[in-house]
């Protein structure tokens, strides 16, 4: 089992006033995400559940990101992360680079 993370991005957090940079982090299991997050010092409630297993995540901020990775998570290339989440539903992978955004949403 692994827990995997995305490179951060800007989904529209704001932070003390600024736009900050996000990503997720899952894993294999669950129960393996959780038992992660406590590890880096998120707590189980911060869990974000979706509809179905595959989108279940924590949302971290570049900071967490470092620390997650220190701690074993692998750093995935937002295709990576894309496709595994696509593979899991039984869709077929992309080809190609998803759309990154990096300046923050207005």
């Amino acid at each position: 089992m692994s827990v995997y993370v995305e490179p951060c991005m800007f989904h529209g957090w704001i932070l003390r006033g600024k736009p900050v940079k996000s990503c997720h982090l899952q894993a294999d299991s669950e129960t393996e995400l959780v038992e992660f997050g406590k590890r880096i010092g998120l707590k189980p409630s911060w869990l974000q559940r979706k509809a179905d297993s595959v989108d279940t995540h924590f949302d971290l901020t570049e900071s967490k990101r470092t620390e997650a990775i220190a701690a074993g998570a692998i750093a995935q290339t937002a295709l990576e992360f894309v496709n595994r989440r696509r593979v899991l539903r039984g869709i077929p992978a992309i080809c190609g680079r998803p759309a990154q955004r990096e300046e923050p949403r207005p």
